[in-house]
């Protein structure tokens, strides 16, 4: 897998002889030949955002001389794919239905399916199932998985993607989440009906790649 690095924001070494539209014409051309090979050696190619002169969105063409052209590549969604059959690999397996409900889910509380993915975005992968969070907690034992499989999907994570991508375990709310029903003893009565949150690992940038 391609290594990532910070930023896609490089001193470009253009001759600076001629005129201005020139001078200007040569770091366009180079920032596009760098970006063209970024794009080639990533697995899925990225959502680009390009900042030219600090400038979201600007066109190339309007850099200054000299000037400075930012690319922001979102490799998120490798990311996710990654994260994805990483959980699938680590998950129990007696009936499968657990291994095979891990889902991706973004800030808003959507699923993802699938595609483009901006340098800024959040993404939970979380798997909705009932007994996702005791299997967090307690673990399988009926198939020797121990406690903390959400924990070794972030690990997993930053194995593969270093520093550059956060991947952290947070409990999160689900639309129709599971309820606590009403069982014995003061303590379970209390949190009857409450619905409970699910193990997930949320998956950011923390910086753009090249």
């Amino acid at each position: 897998m391609p290594g990532f690095a910070n930023d896609f924001r490089r001193a470009l070494a253009v001759a600076q002889t001629g005129t201005e539209d020139q001078v200007r014409a040569r770091h366009v051309g180079a920032a596009r030949a760098i970006l063209d090979q970024a794009l080639a050696e990533r697995p899925i190619r990225p959502l680009v955002e390009q900042v030219v002169d600090g400038k979201p969105g600007a066109p190339l063409e309007a850099v200054r001389v000299p000037g400075v052209i930012l690319f922001r590549l979102g490799v998120l969604q490798e990311v996710v794919a990654f994260a994805l059959k990483a959980a699938f690999d680590l998950s129990p397996v007696r009936s499968g239905r657990y291994r095979l409900s891990w889902v991706a889910m973004k800030a808003d509380g959507k699923v993802y399916q699938g595609g483009p993915l901006g340098p800024d975005e959040i993404v939970f992968v979380v798997n909705p199932q009932p007994y996702a969070r005791k299997i967090q907690v307690r673990g399988a034992k009926l198939v020797g998985v121990a406690p903390g499989i959400a924990d070794r999907l972030a690990n997993a994570v930053r194995a593969a993607f270093g520093e550059a991508i956060q991947a952290d375990v947070k409990f999160i709310a689900l639309p129709n989440a599971y309820a606590l029903k009403r069982g014995r003893g003061r303590r379970k009565d209390s949190a009857a009906g409450r619905a409970i949150t699910y193990p997930a690992v949320m998956l950011r940038q923390r910086t753009s790649f090249d």
